[in-house]
């Protein structure tokens, strides 16, 4: 199933997560919101997993979108910290089921955000669920993932599936947004005219899979919700996070039922293409960050996932289905 490298020697690095200053140099005195952030290691044919090295290229700070003026709170101002964990994790069962809850007791993040990597796929879709049950690819160990997953989970009361508790459409269209509009900034161009109206998820993969190598890096990047994680190391990993939220929850006193019911859900999976070159890892970097901005700004402005929202999505442009079933996910 592909060579991960040796094991890591520890699950948690003792490496430090460094503060760099935001973009415009400068640090500022306002509300601090953190931000957990992870990249996986190789596995299968991905010798070199884009993930990590998109999440390595993050700073370790960002500023927050401006407030929507029709947004039903308005936040007191604050800055995004990332901690940025400096392993790649091992694309293991195992390592996964360990290292998240640890990484949460030590880093007690506001928002978790995993970055994997999406064989095959050429756009970049922020996962939207995932599922206790049936991880049957074999990780790079060579083990599935029911012992450490649906065994546990199953024990411990987990429901069959979790959403994230953030308001899909709403981030979506604010990440696109800003993607589309830092992309216009640096030059890009959009899919020839003839193709641009009704474009769908299929039809603009077959484009993108013939134009010219140099057309193809300037196309503005697509960005979608999914509804299919994978079920392997990917949708694990999401699961796990959202599983350790919920037990959060379930465990809470009076006097922590709060803080853990607010930060049900606060959990992201963005998967990104295959490519591992210098221009895509900016791109993914970028595409990242817009994101993680964009997932924060509209939680923090008070809006949050609204009951039937995957039915209501369903058919919709802004999912992609494109990648149902396919292995090479991590």
């Amino acid at each position: 199933m592909g060579d991960a490298g040796p094991l890591e020697p520890s699950l948690v690095s003792t490496a430090p997560l460094d503060d760099r200053l935001d973009r415009n140099g400068s640090a500022t005195q306002e509300r601090e919101v953190t931000v957990l952030v992870t990249g996986f290691g190789p596995f299968k044919s991905f010798t070199t997993n884009p993930s990590f090295l998109i999440a390595s290229a993050l700073p370790h700070k960002l500023p927050p979108q401006q407030p929507s003026t029709s947004s039903p709170n308005q936040p007191e101002p604050y800055t995004i910290h990332l901690l940025l964990h400096p392993s790649p994790i091992r694309v293991s069962y195992t390592t996964v089921s360990s290292l998240i809850p640890t990484l949460l007791q030590q880093h007690n993040p506001d928002y978790i955000f995993h970055i994997g990597v999406a064989g095959g796929r050429t756009n970049y879709t922020l996962e939207t669920v995932g599922h206790r049950d049936s991880y049957k690819i074999r990780d790079v160990d060579e083990r599935d993932g029911w012992k450490a997953g649906e065994h546990a989970w199953k024990k411990e009361g987990v429901p069959e599936k979790l959403h994230v508790g953030w308001d899909e459409e709403d981030v979506v269209e604010r990440w696109a947004s800003e993607v589309r509009s830092r992309e216009e900034e640096l030059g890009f161009d959009d899919v020839p005219k003839e193709e641009s109206n009704g474009l769908t998820v299929e039809r603009f993969g077959d484009w993108f899979k013939n134009v010219e190598r140099t057309e193809k890096k300037r196309a503005f990047s697509r960005c979608q919700l999914s509804v299919d994680a994978g079920r392997f190391l990917c949708e694990f990993t999401l699961f796990e996070s959202l599983v350790q939220r919920w037990a959060e929850l379930q465990k809470a006193d009076k006097d922590s039922r709060a803080l853990s019911r607010e930060r049900l859900g606060k959990v992201a999976f963005l998967h990104v293409p295959g490519p591992y070159d210098e221009e895509a890892i900016e791109r993914g970097a970028r595409v990242a960050e817009a994101a993680i901005r964009s997932l924060v700004a509209s939680w923090e402005e008070g809006r949050r996932r609204k009951a039937g929202q995957e039915e209501n999505l369903k058919g919709s442009t802004k999912v992609d289905t494109t990648g149902t079933g396919d292995s090479e996910w991590d």
